[in-house]
């Protein structure tokens, strides 16, 4: 596709009063070779690489029709706190009516992810962008399998299963199962369901720009 593209979706179909009932959807297509806009747009965002290990680049576009924008950037990370002095990670860029590839290093201490925002004022009004990196604590993942596993038993018979628990580059690991045995027929009552948990810790943005308060945090 060569050029950028506004388009609608849709469905229509009569109600039970024969009334004419429609949806439609907006379907905008962006192509980053033209870097042209589907349509006017003072905010446009396109994540291109939001999930990253430590060591890539996390990247997004953000393009504007307007001209000589002046853009304010937070990075908050997990322990940073933003709006003291001594933390602040503000910094400052521009737009300029053109599709700008933004690039975000990842290192292995922002295991958890981090956010990013921006903000920037047109025409007296304030938009924001509030971007999530993520970066999995792949480093933590255990790999279990079934040395020897039976599906079916008899009532009382005794059996003895073997797991194996290796590390994500499939090195030993010293780790503490739990397990435990369900009857299915329960599952009438309320499906069982394994929950992994949060051991640890994500990080979302949790103060994004607003226009309150002279355009704090």
């Amino acid at each position: 596709m060569s050029t950028a593209v506004r388009a609608l979706r849709g469905a229509t179909t009569t109600d039970a009063d024969g009334q004419t009932v429609t949806a439609i959807t907006h379907v905008a297509v962006y192509n980053s070779k033209t870097g042209q806009l589907p349509s006017p747009h003072y905010n446009f965002e396109l994540p291109l690489q939001a999930t990253v290990e430590p060591g890539a680049t996390a990247r997004f576009i953000q393009a504007s029709s307007a001209t000589d924008l002046f853009v304010v950037e937070d990075i908050q990370k997990q322990n940073t706190k933003p709006t003291a002095a001594k933390d602040a990670t503000a910094r400052y860029t521009s737009i300029n009516n053109q599709p700008k590839t933004l690039e975000f290093p990842v290192t292995e201490a922002d295991r958890g992810g981090y956010a990013i925002n921006r903000f920037f004022v047109v025409h007296n009004r304030l938009y924001t962008s509030n971007w999530q990196v993520n970066v999995p604590w792949s480093n933590k993942a255990l790999a279990i399998s079934f040395g020897t596993f039976r599906d079916k038993l008899l009532p009382g018979q005794n059996e003895t299963w073997t797991v194996t628990i290796k590390g994500p580059k499939g090195e030993a690991a010293a780790a503490e199962m739990l397990a435990s045995m369900y009857d299915a027929s329960l599952d009438q009552f309320t499906p069982h369901q394994w929950q992994q948990p949060r051991v640890w810790p994500l990080h979302y943005f949790i103060n994004p720009w607003h226009s309150t308060n002279g355009f704090g945090v």
